[in-house]
């Protein structure tokens, strides 16, 4: 595929997967009182204070530490707005990486167009996007995971077997 019109892909999944994720966090109030980001704030609020974990619940510990560098850095109060387009930024990011994903897999790029639109659109990943859990970090990762593995298939390098690996 021609590069202009693989980057023109890119960034037009990108876009709408963002336009859409911000639209949804403009007027959205996160329920605070929810068991579990109520949990998860705790930890975050903890790792703020340099207390590194605590006791109870077991969350992983990637989205509870970027929530404590969140808050240490914007503090409590905008925390909840700050998280909010994050995650929208790392949704939006998401839906390239199943771009990518569907584009190694098919070599094709009506199959990477719908599997970039069908992230962009699809309603759940839009709604985790404006709570404080873990999902939206998790498939982030794990989709840039997948691109890196498809990547290293490709190329058989040591730098992108050590990027694969770290992600």
């Amino acid at each position: 595929m021609e590069f202009k019109k693989w980057w023109r892909d890119l960034v037009l999944v990108f876009t709408v997967a963002l336009v859409l994720r911000l639209a949804f966090n403009w007027n959205f109030v996160t329920n605070k009182e929810h068991a579990d980001i109520a949990s998860m704030y705790q930890y975050a609020l903890r790792v703020a204070r340099g207390i590194y974990y605590g006791e109870g619940a077991y969350w992983p510990p990637g989205f509870i530490f970027l929530s404590g560098g969140l808050i240490r850095l914007f503090g409590p109060d905008r925390y909840w707005t700050v998280v909010r387009y994050l995650q929208s930024f790392l949704g939006a990011l998401t839906c390239v990486w199943g771009y990518l994903v569907a584009r190694a897999a098919f070599a094709n790029r009506l199959a990477a167009l719908l599997g970039g639109f069908l992230l962009a659109f699809y309603l759940p990943l839009i709604y985790y996007t404006g709570l404080a859990f873990s999902e939206t970090l998790f498939l982030f990762f794990f989709l840039l995971a997948v691109v890196l593995l498809y990547q290293l298939k490709d190329s058989q390098s040591v730098r992108d077997a050590a990027w694969a690996g770290f992600v």
